[in-house]
């Protein structure tokens, strides 16, 4: 019985940590994203107002 709990709570810590690691992963895919974003859009507006 003990050892179920340490196999669950050792299984339940891995797969948290990988879903922290994935959550990470996508907050900066999405941070790079929206700053490439905002580039593309800042560039737009330059070269509409200088023409």
């Amino acid at each position: 019985m003990l050892r179920l709990f340490f196999e669950s709570h050792f299984f339940l810590k891995s797969t948290s940590s990988i879903f922290l690691d994935l959550d990470r992963l996508y907050f900066s895919f999405f941070t790079s994203l929206k700053a490439v974003l905002r580039g593309k859009f800042r560039r737009r507006q330059k070269t509409r107002f200088l023409k």
